[in-house]
């Protein structure tokens, strides 16, 4: 329902905010910034947050909204004054639905240097509030984006370049009225995402289009394509039971006969780089059971390492417990092994 309203009915409420983030940003050394840009999200290093840091103008301010577990979201909180960066205001904390539609009505335009979204809530989000967008040109970004029409690309890799982008973005002009002129889709589109009914648009696209394709093989050739497609999804349910079934053995005995690759536990979620403190799972026949599993010790216990305060990360708050509750179960990675064993016997011999 907020991200539904119209941007007239925050105003008052954005400049309320606008003006508090703009007396931190004065305590900070940066009066009147030409323009406030916002980073809102989960603090992880896939987001890429990092790169807006040194991308944003001098002249400029960045506040950035979100949290995380990881040592990463410790490094982005520490990023403002501390660092070096007056014009840099990190806010650690979650914001629920209100307190982000009013983060996004207080800015002047919203930033994401990520590159592997599958959609981009954001960009609607801001869309819906009113403010466009300067992101990174890969992935879910590209599927309403249009740069220059109705927001921009900014290539967040080149930091000196993606400086000078919005240097150029904010000379433009980022006021209501600049639009008009400078983006002439935006507004148009933000209102349509406001207005959209998705659930009904989903059922007409989607649902409704596979229940007439449903109702005509139902109905061909009298009562016979009822018949004709009973015998097809039958056959069909079949082919999956059995192909589970030996898709599951081979992937086990391709497992622990294999010394090429070795299969390893990641460590720290958020990044791209492998851990080398994983925990190695030993691929030559057998060895799972001598020498178990995690970081190379022996049993089915997976060992635990409590972290300090400080070296907190995805990877012991979340896959950690995980691992740890798996283990507890009675049926071990040994009991597997042994199943799958004697199930490849048996299909080799018939």
């Amino acid at each position: 329902p907020d991200l539904k309203s119209d941007p007239a009915e925050w105003t008052e409420r954005a400049s309320v905010k606008r003006r508090k983030w703009l007396e931190q940003f004065k305590e900070q050394g940066l009066s009147e910034p030409k323009a406030i840009m916002l980073s809102a999200g989960r603090w992880s290093a896939e987001k890429r947050i990092h790169l807006l840091l040194d991308a944003v103008p001098k002249d400029c301010a960045l506040v950035i909204c979100g949290d995380g577990t990881s040592d990463y979201a410790t490094k982005i909180s520490q990023a403002g004054p501390e660092s070096g960066r007056n014009n840099v205001l990190p806010l650690r904390k979650m914001l629920n639905a209100q307190e982000l539609r009013l983060a996004y009505s207080a800015a002047d335009l919203f930033l994401s240097a990520s590159n592997f979204e599958t959609l981009g809530n954001t960009v609607i989000e801001a869309f819906c509030s009113g403010t466009p967008v300067a992101v990174q040109p890969a992935q879910g970004h590209l599927e309403f984006v249009k740069d220059g029409t109705n927001s921009w690309f900014v290539d967040y890799s080149d930091t000196d370049e993606a400086r000078a982008s919005l240097t150029r973005i904010v000379a433009s002009g980022l006021s209501p009225d600049s639009f008009k002129s400078v983006l002439p889709e935006f507004t148009a589109l933000g209102k349509s995402f406001r207005d959209a009914d998705f659930a009904n648009e989903f059922d007409k696209v989607v649902i409704q289009p596979a229940l007439a394709v449903g109702r005509r093989q139902s109905l061909t050739i009298g009562g016979v394509g009822v018949v004709l497609e009973f015998i097809k999804r039958v056959i069909c349910l079949s082919v999956c039971i059995v192909l589970w079934f030996v898709l599951r053995a081979a992937t086990r005995i391709v497992f622990v006969t294999s010394d090429d690759p070795k299969f390893a536990v990641l460590g720290q979620l958020g990044g791209a780089v492998d851990d080398p403190q994983g925990g190695v799972v030993f691929t030559w026949p057998c060895m799972r059971l001598l020498f178990g599993f995690g970081d190379g010790a022996s049993g089915n216990d997976y060992p635990a390492h409590p972290p300090s305060p400080s070296d907190r990360s995805d990877y012991d708050s979340h896959y950690r417990v995980a691992v740890q509750q798996e283990m507890r179960k009675w049926f071990k990675p040994k009991h597997e092994l042994a199943l799958m064993t004697v199930t490849s016997v048996c299909l080799v011999t018939g």
